[in-house]
């Protein structure tokens, strides 16, 4: 009865923590708008339109991962305007998330469903809300892989091997990490069992799709691989654990609550090699949890896969031991009090996302004058970030506007990088790195020939740039609250 009733429960949880995201009109992430922009260009690609947006921006031919939100967004904006399409991604994220934890968690003992009850919080984890949506699609893919396999191991099918290789390829087009992850952990619970490594040498079929991959990406990544282990100070390290950083989003007082999260998880670890024999199956996946630590502490910050690497590895150690916490508890209070932070976070979260939403909107608003199929550099003096917050909210928002009038915005940092499915054209190669970071300095009018829209936020009328810079190459043609939209003098109307 209790397991059934806790499935209701935890999907009920599910819909409360997906309320947040249609509470508001635009999503309070960092790099969120700039992939629905890139799957927009990527949906005008495909279908052979001739416009600025096809002129700029090609197809990146290259097996990269980042393709998965990508690929689903384009597919979504086919159907749906650009703010429903990334609320149904980020719906569908929080869902496999959620299903994810669930199958893991229980993989091995259902008794131990109840723990996905205490992944809730980490639902919406900084890596998440910072827009990485390609790397949360991996997640919850590698936690369906391992589930999966788990409960397969004993008896591998065609069927069964077939999926799990489909999954990691999926994996794959998700991100790179979360794939080598993944099948590190298949590889250390597959050897760790002798029995199936005399009877089940069928699982390593598994990995023949995804290793051609995986192999190429691993030799195509540019820099010495030396440097990919730089150890980190424990005190740094472990400073971010035991606050649960990942929990640092929109307020620092969620760092309080991050330091009860985690002695939660010490007392379960205690518990647990108290009531549970380590020679139980089980205690593999403590062995991963454990690994996963030492790659925490080993792996340099910057890694291949791309930047955080360390808040990546945090997410997994945290995940990583509900499938061997002892399923000895007191389950009632346990998902009781997970129901609790369940409702607190979805009211946190509302509150605050209205509060970005507010922001982003006045930013929007503040374009109006901006042509429409055409090229833009924004420029942007301020991102009305709150102190102590982990988002920027404001930092991409610009692509929404972009999005509407199917603009070229040449600060597309993923289009500068070798890492996502869309690249600049080989003619076509503007600094992004200057306008993005380097916007107070930046010499406006070498622009003015490619560029024929300028937006500016919040930089005053007698800055360097406004006075000098924009002038000798633009004309200045609305102004709307901390909003400046200026026009190339150079390329004609």
């Amino acid at each position: 009865m209790l397991a059934s009733g806790a499935k209701r429960l935890y999907i009920a949880a599910v819909i409360l923590l997906i309320v947040p995201i249609w509470c508001v009109r635009h999503l309070p992430t960092v790099d969120g708008p700039s992939h629905v922009y890139n799957a927009e260009i990527i949906r005008h690609i495909v279908r052979g339109d001739h416009c600025p947006l096809t002129q700029w921006f090609r197809l990146n031919r290259r097996p990269v991962p980042n393709w998965s939100g990508h690929l689903i967004l384009a597919l979504l904006l086919t159907i749906f305007p650009a703010a429903v399409a990334e609320k149904l991604l980020m719906t569908g994220i929080i869902a496999l998330f959620m299903t994810g934890v669930w199958m893991y968690a229980g993989c091995d003992d259902e008794r131990r469903h109840v723990y996905a009850f205490v992944a809730i919080p980490l639902a919406y984890n900084q890596l998440f809300q910072l827009g990485f949506y390609n790397y949360a699609i991996g997640v919850g893919l590698s936690l369906v892989t391992i589930a999966w396999w788990w409960r397969h191991r004993a008896q591998p099918t065609l069927k069964s091997i077939a999926i799990t290789s489909l999954l990691l390829v999926a994996c794959y087009f998700s991100h790179p990490l979360t794939t080598a992850l993944t099948i590190a952990s298949l590889l250390l619970l597959w050897l760790a069992q002798a029995r199936l490594r005399r009877e089940s040498a069928l699982h390593l079929l598994m990995l023949l799709p995804v290793a051609p991959f995986l192999g190429w990406y691993a030799f195509s990544q540019p820099g010495d691989s030396s440097s990919l282990f730089t150890p980190m100070p424990f005190s740094i390290g472990w400073s971010y654990l035991n606050k649960t950083q990942l929990l640092l989003t929109f307020d620092p007082r969620q760092l309080i609550f991050g330091r009860v999260y985690f002695a939660l998880f010490i007392v379960l670890f205690i518990v647990t090699f108290i009531r549970q024999s380590l020679k139980r199956e089980a205690s593999l996946f403590l062995a991963l949890t454990l690994i996963y630590l030492v790659l925490y502490y080993a792996l340099s910050s910057n890694a291949n896969g791309g930047s955080f690497i360390h808040e990546r590895l945090a997410l997994a150690f945290m995940l990583a031991p509900l499938a061997w916490f002892t399923p000895r508890v007191p389950s009632r209070a346990l998902i009781a009090a997970f129901l609790c932070v369940a409702v607190a976070e979805a009211g946190f979260l509302v509150k605050n996302y209205t509060h970005a939403d507010h922001n982003i909107t006045r930013l929007l608003a503040s374009t109006r004058g901006l042509g429409a199929r055409s090229t833009l550099v924004p420029l942007l003096g301020a991102y009305d970030a709150r102190p102590g917050s982990a988002l920027v909210p404001m930092m991409k928002a610009i692509n929404y506007a972009a999005i509407d009038h199917e603009l070229v915005n040449l600060d597309n940092y993923e289009a500068g990088t070798d890492y996502f499915p869309i690249t600049f054209a080989p003619s076509m190669q503007p600094n992004v790195f200057q306008i993005e970071n380097q916007a107070w300095t930046i010499d406006a009018a070498r622009y003015a020939p490619e560029a024929e829209w300028v937006f500016t936020w919040k930089f005053g009328d007698e800055t360097q740039l406004a006075k000098d810079e924009l002038p000798r190459g633009y004309a200045l043609i609305a102004a709307n609250g901390n909003g400046r939209v200026y026009r190339s003098k150079v390329i004609s109307p």
